[in-house]
């Protein structure tokens, strides 16, 4: 859509203030403006969704760019050698962490003999093969699953790092299906993170 006046139709139609912006931003505001998170002028919040997407403040402020695309880390590359990403590289971070490179990964290697724990909790159908049923098999301790979760959060974290020492916030918040995992997960995370980043900028850093 193009010059459509999407924020006055809605406070005409409603009566009441209406901000527009996007779904992962939007998404940072709430948890800004949540419980005691208000107290936090300086975080992060990490989306590992249908792509990952970074969203920084900084001393209350949303970060947006001249463009109002900051964050947009999904298509960094992460291996010359990787998969096709729908921007037209190769071995983009969501073309190798996110939800839907998780699914093709899973799918591909149950093709080739691996998986079996998975494919075999979700009735042998492709169509139940996403990020919900790799959660489940990861806490189910399937070992292949296992593995590919070693993969995925080499990727997450290396960017992470990048990001940890571009902006050195004092918490990041991970957000996505991926992170109903819990500690198995930001386990992982927090250890190689620590690992990449400077010292300084993770010493009293939160990762939740």
């Amino acid at each position: 859509w193009h010059n459509i006046a999407v924020r006055s139709i809605i406070e005409s139609r409603f009566g009441v203030h209406a901000y527009l912006d996007t779904n992962i931003n939007s998404i940072a505001f709430f948890y800004k403006w949540s419980g005691s998170n208000q107290a936090c002028s300086d975080f992060v919040l990490f989306s590992v969704r249908k792509g990952v997407r970074v969203v920084c403040f900084m001393k209350n402020e949303l970060l947006r760019g001249s463009h109002n695309s900051v964050g947009e880390i999904g298509h960094t590359p992460v291996r010359l050698d990787g998969r096709p990403c729908v921007c037209g590289r190769k071995g983009c971070l969501d073309a190798e962490a996110a939800d839907d490179a998780i699914r093709d990964k899973l799918l591909e290697g149950i093709q080739n003999g691996r998986f079996q724990d998975l494919f075999d909790a979700v009735g042998q159908d492709p169509a139940r093969v996403n990020v919900s049923s790799f959660v489940e098999s990861v806490l189910a301790g399937h070992p292949d699953s296992m593995e590919l979760l070693d993969e995925v959060c080499g990727y997450l974290s290396l960017n992470l790092a990048h990001v940890v020492n571009l902006y050195n916030p004092s918490r990041v918040c991970i957000y996505g299906e991926i992170t109903r995992i819990g500690e198995p997960f930001l386990e992982r995370i927090r250890r190689m993170v620590s690992q990449m980043a400077m010292e300084i900028n993770v010493a009293e850093l939160e990762i939740v």
